[in-house]
C-alpha cells in the first residue's frame, strides 16, 4: 500500500514536472518572440535616428547658406544706402542736375525697399529653419534616448 502511494506520488511529480517543462518552453518561446521585435524596433528606431541626423544636416546645411544670403543682402543694403547718400550729397550741390537725381534716387528708394523686405523674409526664413533645427536636435535626443533603452532592453 505504501509503495502503491509512492508510486502514485511519483507519477503525479512526474506529470506535475511535465507540465512545468511544457509551460518552460512557451514561455522561452514567447521571450524569443519578443526578443525578435524588440530588435525589430531597435532596427527601425536606428533608421528613424539615422534620417532624421540626415535631416539636420540637410537643414544645417539649407540654415548655412540662409546665412550667407541673409549676410550678402545686408552687404548690398549697405552700398545702396552708401549710393543713396552719394547721391543725395550730389542733387544740393547741383540744381542744374536736379530732374535727373531725382529719378535716380527714387530708383535707388525702390530698390532699397525691395532689398530691405527680402532682407526681412530671408530673416524670417533663417529664424523658421533654426526652429526646425532645434526641435529636430531635441527629436534625436528623445531618439538617441529610446534606442540606448531599446538596447539595454534587448541586452536583457
Amino acid at each position: 500500500q505504501l509503495l502503491k502511494s509512492e508510486a502514485q506520488l511519483l507519477r503525479l511529480e512526474s506529470h506535475t514536472n511535465k507540465s512545468e517543462i511544457q509551460s518552460l518552453k512557451i514561455e522561452v518561446h514567447n521571450f524569443k518572440a519578443q526578443n525578435q521585435s524588440l530588435e525589430s524596433d531597435l532596427q527601425s528606431a536606428k533608421t528613424e535616428f539615422n534620417n532624421t541626423k540626415n535631416l539636420v544636416q540637410s537643414l544645417q546645411s539649407e540654415l548655412d547658406i540662409s546665412k550667407n544670403s541673409s549676410q550678402s543682402f545686408s552687404s548690398l543694403l549697405d552700398l545702396k544706402s552708401s549710393q543713396l547718400q552719394t547721391l543725395e550729397s550730389q542733387l544740393s550741390s547741383s540744381q542744374s542736375t536736379n530732374q535727373n537725381h531725382s529719378s535716380q534716387i527714387s530708383s535707388l528708394n525702390s530698390s532699397f525697399d525691395s532689398l530691405q523686405v527680402s532682407h526681412t523674409n530671408l530673416s524670417s526664413k533663417h529664424s523658421c529653419l533654426q526652429n526646425d533645427l532645434t526641435s529636430l536636435q531635441t527629436l534625436i535626443s528623445s531618439l538617441e534616448s529610446q534606442l540606448e533603452s531599446n538596447e539595454v532592453a534587448n541586452k536583457n
